[in-house]
């Protein structure tokens, strides 16, 4: 086709002069001019996508594939075979990690946050982030300045091998949207949108209300 569907898409990626998204209808379509696209089957529904060196890494439909054509594809091992739910993948310095959590997030519930590392697409290994106190869906994932950064709700989590993770804390009254977060020279952004806090917007709105009873 020769444009892309806006409806199709959800996630992105592109290196090397070959551009691919996807999305919900078990699609890919690729381009290397980014005008015209192509499209392609997939087994599942695409949530994130990422390029290694020789080959691709996919979560789609809850599971990790992996491809180095774009077009025949294979899910991965993983350490177990039901519970994580996977959300994003990047890659970096060689090493894939996919990022999520041991459940779907509920309004008054979260189960504990997930991490994948994997050198060969194929083989995954969880990193050690039970000292953390992580909880909730690792929504996004990115590389970049020799660092791994995901956003977990008000925190920031951060690796230079994908394997030993830190947590940083999101500035005060700042919820971050899970959305987006990246790295430009080095300094840690989260994106989507950050918003105030609920609580200190009620705050601000009794007083304001005791100042006008006034």
């Amino acid at each position: 086709m020769s444009r892309c569907d806006p409806n199709c898409p959800r996630t992105c990626a592109g290196e090397d002069g070959i551009y691919v998204a996807g999305g919900d209808s078990q699609t890919l379509i690729v381009s290397t001019n980014c005008v015209d696209w192509e499209q392609r089957p997939l087994p599942r529904d695409l949530r994130s996508l990422a390029r290694g060196r020789t080959n691709w890494v996919a979560i789609a439909g809850g599971s990790i594939i992996a491809s180095a054509d774009l077009a025949n594809w294979t899910i991965t091992e993983t350490p177990y075979s039901f519970g994580p739910v996977f959300d994003s993948v990047t890659y970096g310095s060689g090493r894939f990690v996919v990022t999520g959590a041991w459940g779907f997030d509920e309004p008054y519930a979260s189960r504990a946050s997930v991490i994948l590392y994997s050198d060969d697409s194929t083989h995954w290994h969880f990193a050690p982030i039970g000292d953390l106190d992580a909880f909730g869906e690792i929504r996004t994932s990115t590389f970049a300045a020799g660092q791994f950064v995901a956003v977990l709700g008000r925190n920031v989590l951060r690796s230079s091998d994908g394997v030993a993770w830190t947590k940083i804390s999101a500035p005060p009254g700042a919820i971050w949207s899970h959305r987006s977060c990246w790295v430009p020279d080095g300094t840690i952004c989260g994106g989507g949108r950050p918003r105030r806090n609920p609580r200190l917007r009620r705050r601000t709105n009794l007083e304001r209300d005791q100042r006008r009873a006034e």
